[in-house]
């Protein structure tokens, strides 16, 4: 049987923790054969309340215990509230540095006629002769500067106007070496239908059926003219 502590001794606050202690525990405070009869009663509590043990930290647990020891009390079966811990500061992601690649400029697509730019059936007609040119250009008789402000009009008009299939007639003509078909004006349609601003307009370019004048005049097939909402 254990022994019975003096509560008379016990200051104000002591006794509280006293009695909220033993009604926790299951025991009365009243069994204690030294308590006087003058001795501070405290009122029933109608609903257990917490623990105040509960409440210590694990240095003043150690030291609760140590009371119950030396006055020779159950010691409290409750565990300590752990410490809080430390929260860990989440270190900031590194900020992965975004490299601006310039962007590359393409080059305008420079438009080449050719007979990759014409239909299979259209370039069937074209070397058989059996489309009719919707208009023609005789260069006979003029210069090369002449000759090279006439085409330019010609077939930027032609395009305007919406036309597809137009001749150029710079005539066979001989080179320095006596070959015809190669004259001065001959070679300076080839190069003025192949380069821009003239080439703009062109889809292909090909020498004529020999019922429009054969290697002495030019086939020119121009783009559709898309009309402007």
């Amino acid at each position: 049987m254990r022994n019975k502590i003096n509560t008379a001794d016990l200051s104000d606050q002591d006794l509280v923790l006293w009695k909220e202690y033993c009604q926790t525990n299951g025991f009365s405070s009243r069994d204690n054969h030294h308590t006087s009869q003058g001795s501070r009663k405290v009122k029933s509590q109608s609903s257990r309340k917490e623990n105040p043990v509960e409440a210590l930290n694990n240095r003043d647990l150690s030291d609760w215990n140590l009371f119950c020891k030396e006055n020779d009390l159950p010691l409290s079966a409750s565990k300590a509230k752990t410490e809080p811990q430390e929260e860990k500061i989440a270190l900031p992601k590194p900020v992965q540095k975004r490299i601006l690649v310039q962007p590359r400029h393409s080059e305008p697509k420079i438009n080449v006629p050719g007979p990759n730019n014409v239909d299979k059936k259209i370039l069937r007609k074209l070397n058989s002769g059996h489309i009719n040119p919707e208009l023609r250009l005789d260069l006979h008789g003029m210069l090369k500067e002449e000759a090279s402000q006439e085409v330019k009009r010609f077939v930027s008009g032609a395009f305007d106007s919406g036309k597809r299939l137009i001749l150029v007639i710079p005539g066979k003509g001989k080179d320095i070496d006596g070959r015809r078909g190669f004259g001065p004006l001959n070679q300076l349609i080839r190069h003025l239908l192949s380069k821009p601003p003239t080439s703009e307009h062109i889809l292909h370019f090909q020498e004529a059926h020999r019922c429009h004048g054969g290697s002495g005049a030019y086939y020119i097939y121009l783009k559709r003219k898309r009309s402007r909402r």
